[in-house]
């Protein structure tokens, strides 16, 4: 399952999908524990949520700081651009 957005992003950077991807997957673990039967089993979903939204934070941080630094170190930390492979 891909959102739109990480659609886009595939052929941009690495980060930017991964962060895209993260996000949706968060969301939908947080969706799922409002509708299942079982207290244990929302909490673990929303906990499960909360772990891989806090992962997405790490990877949007790591972006954006690449983003900001590699105009002026001359592309140094990776960025992984499409197409995701070594020539």
């Amino acid at each position: 399952m891909r959102s739109m957005l990480s659609w886009g992003a595939w052929y941009i950077y690495m980060p930017a999908f991964l962060a895209f991807i993260l996000l949706a997957v968060g969301y939908l673990f947080f969706g799922l524990s409002n509708f299942v039967n079982s207290p244990a089993t929302a909490n673990i979903l929303s906990t499960a949520g909360g772990w891989v939204l806090i992962l997405d934070g790490l990877v949007a941080s790591y972006l954006a700081w690449a983003l900001a630094v590699n105009p002026m170190v001359g592309d140094k930390p990776p960025l992984w651009p499409h197409p995701y492979r070594t020539r």
